[in-house]
């Protein structure tokens, strides 16, 4: 900044450096024409005295006098023969030419004529002085005026690049879309607290905020109204907590970041958290657009523990994916089980893509049961047996492989296991109807996903009638067009679609009306207490009495009592499936199983229409 303020100083003694020469060299010149005009006077001089004598006068002082007081600049004059000056001119007390050099004037001599006569005379200088300075003043008004507007403009010049420089490092550090710190910028503010000394960084806690139904609108609605959602979001953030407004950051899509100064203990930690989703409830409307949003946090107190900005992102981010497992407008607190548990999900998600790839996984069936204890057909049920650390459950890795895209792959391995396990059971002269398959809401929105189902099936020569798809109800109730056409077309080709977890979501009537559903599955958590004395079974006996009247299969999971068994049983239940029958069991030991009970039911047709093969 000092060199730019002094960039002035090479251009100003250039342009006096040039002035001086230029003045020098306007002086130079002057004083030759000064010369020159000085004898030229003293030539007119010496012709006027000349043409005096030759009129016989013997006294030339007058026409000295007369002559030279004709030129302005002639301010002496003498009339000199030989070495001798017999007469003289000067105005006022202005020295001869005998009296020695002055610099305000410059002495010539007239060429000498006959015996030696001359006139010299002293040309003053003033003239050429002043026209000089007249140059030097008229330069240095422009030079001046150049060299105002020079500065004026590097002035200018200067603002502007200053501007823009802060322009520049605000793009630097700040969201263009919202105002907030970037995720670069953040990461440094948070770095830059966790480097201050305990003592004088205080308690602080760092808040990650995911918004929970903000893709859905992003989707439905554009990027272009999203991005307006999104400022609106920041304003309202800024607002509930004006104080961290500085520390606060977006890192990316809709998820922002605050660091909480001061703020360490739970239900100070809460307050604040009740600021920020307060200021979500009430929706958020433009260009006849409304939408309501919430938001998922994942809290990490900066305590002695937390060293690095990196692992206390990393900490506020676990706690913020358990926040949006939860459920929606959830808060969770990291502490060390949850770090654990966030372990062992990176150590699932390393292994489970060697896992299906190695032939880890492998099936368990589950047999579904008519109400007289006939065979009605099998689930099949993922397991993982890892070769170091044992069976691994499924609500251990089905989740992480929803959220990695690793459920298609897997899905087809389950597909494919269920048709060659079903066909082998067949072929020990088992008689089983059909197989049950859990498909996810990624297979149903997976392109892929029928051309697989149809390819293993033909492989090993099934049809879709050996094949029943399960849907959680929750998945249903979410499915788009594209995949509800999806669900439409498999049960057009005869696959059998059953809704799971029936009683846990949120169910449409009129979806499932619309839907080609066959079969509604009663969540296990409505078999607690039932058939038991002051138990109320209204919710149970409502799905039961919907399934009836939409004319869908109805079935009863995690029955583990006879009483449960009975009381269904008596409410119209048609099928059961629960550890009171069996629990899930490899292909080996089903196939037993089911030979041990072959021959003491028969299949009730009314509830399932035998399976056939078909060829689609």
């Amino acid at each position: 900044m000092e060199k730019r303020r002094l960039a002035w100083l090479p251009f100003t003694l250039a342009l006096l450096v040039a002035a001086l020469l230029l003045a020098w060299q306007r002086l130079y010149f002057e004083m030759q024409d000064a010369h020159r005009t000085a004898l030229s006077e003293a030539e007119s001089i010496m012709t006027v005295v000349e043409l005096s004598r030759a009129m016989s006068s013997t006294d030339v002082s007058p026409w000295l006098t007369s002559a030279s007081s004709r030129f302005r600049e002639v301010v002496s004059s003498s009339y000199c023969v030989g070495h001798q000056c017999t007469a003289h001119y000067r105005q006022g007390v202005a020295p001869l030419c005998s009296e020695g050099e002055l610099w305000g004037s410059v002495c010539a001599q007239s060429f000498p004529r006959g015996a030696g006569t001359f006139i010299e005379v002293r040309h003053s200088l003033m003239p050429a002085y002043l026209a000089t300075l007249r140059d030097m003043v008229m330069v240095g008004v422009v030079a001046l005026l150049g060299l105002g507007t020079w500065f004026s403009a590097e002035q200018r010049l200067r603002q502007q690049v200053l501007r823009r420089e802060d322009q520049l490092r605000h793009a630097a550090r700040h969201d263009a879309l919202t105002g907030l710190l970037n995720r670069a910028a953040f990461d440094a503010t948070l770095a830059e607290h966790l480097s201050r000394p305990k003592a004088e960084r205080g308690p602080a806690t760092l808040l990650y905020m995911d918004l929970d139904g903000f893709k859905h609108l992003n989707d439905t609605h554009g990027h272009h109204m999203g991005d307006q959602v999104l400022k609106e979001v920041t304003r309202r953030f800024a607002n509930a907590l004006p104080e961290a407004r500085a520390s606060m950051g977006r890192l990316g899509g809709d998820e922002f970041a605050v660091i909480l100064a001061n703020v360490s203990e739970p239900l100070a930690v809460a307050a604040s958290v009740d600021a920020i989703t307060e200021s979500l409830l009430s929706p958020f409307e433009a260009e006849q657009m409304s939408a309501q949003l919430g938001v998922s946090i994942g809290a990490v107190v900066l305590d002695a523990e937390v060293h690095t900005a990196e692992e206390a992102l990393r900490r506020a981010d676990v706690a913020m994916d358990e926040a949006k497992r939860l459920g929606h407008g959830k808060l969770v607190l990291f502490d060390d089980l949850l770090g654990s548990r966030a372990r062992r999900r990176q150590f699932i998600q390393s292994e489970l893509r060697p896992a299906i790839i190695q032939g880890q996984l492998y099936l368990e069936y589950q047999p579904q049961v008519g109400m007289d204890g006939g065979m009605r057909g099998v689930e099949a049920l993922v397991r993982w047996r890892h070769p170091r650390f044992g069976v691994i459950r499924p609500d251990e890795f089905i989740g992480v492989a929803e959220e990695t895209g690793l459920i298609l792959p897997l899905g087809v391995t389950v597909i494919e296991m269920a048709c060659r396990d079903l066909v082998a059971l067949r072929g020990e002269g088992v008689a089983l109807p059909y197989v049950s398959v859990n498909v996810s809401p990624r297979q149903l929105a997976d392109p892929q996903l029928v051309p697989a189902l149809m390819s293993a099936l033909r492989q090993h020569g099934l049809g879709p009638a050996d094949m029943e798809l399960e849907v959680t109800e929750g998945a249903v109730m979410e499915v788009n067009g594209a995949e509800s056409s999806v669900l439409d077309h498999l049960s057009a080709r005869g696959f059998r679609i059953a809704i799971d977890d029936f009683g846990t979501g949120y169910s449409s009537l009129s979806r499932l009306q619309r839907m080609k559903v066959d079969k509604l599955k009663i969540d296990r958590s409505f078999m607690d207490g039932l058939g038991e004395a002051g138990h109320d079974p209204v919710l149970v006996d409502m799905m039961l009495s919907l399934a009836k009247r939409l004319g869908v299969k109805s079935v009863a999971e995690g029955v583990e009592t006879q009483q449960q068994a009975d009381w269904l049983r008596d409410a119209g239940c048609q099928m059961i499936q629960g550890y009171l029958y069996a629990k899930p069991m490899p292909p080996a030991q089903l196939a037993v199983w089911l030979k041990d009970r072959a021959g003491d039911h028969d299949e009730d047709e009314d509830v399932w229409s035998p399976t056939i093969s078909a060829e689609l």
